[in-house]
């Protein structure tokens, strides 16, 4: 199926539907930027639960991480700056797609 002119794109996303076009260009992430950010999620749920049963042990058995929590800072700096990465690739793309 062939893709729409550019005279097409115009017609469709102006008038009364120009505002929602808006919006999905503006706050609609990419299916793959929606895959990694659920990704993040679920991986910071399973940290959070691995801490959570971490800490009950170690406060039984007097145990501590030796590292002072640096590494799942860094896990979490680490996730934070590709969510970042994919958000920006995912807009230049969609600015190469207007202006091409």
């Amino acid at each position: 199926q062939e893709l729409p002119s550019d005279e097409q794109l115009r017609l469709m996303c102006s008038g009364g539907v120009q505002s929602i076009w808006e919006h999905l260009v503006n706050q609609c992430r990419s299916s793959e930027t929606v895959k990694h950010i659920k990704g993040n999620l679920v991986l910071a749920r399973k940290r959070q639960a691995y801490y959570d049963s971490s800490k009950s042990i170690s406060s039984t058995t007097n145990l501590g991480c030796k590292d002072g929590g640096e590494r799942d800072e860094f896990i979490s700096e680490r996730s934070s700056l590709l969510s970042k990465l994919h958000e920006t690739l995912a807009k230049i793309e969609r600015i190469k797609t207007g202006l091409g």
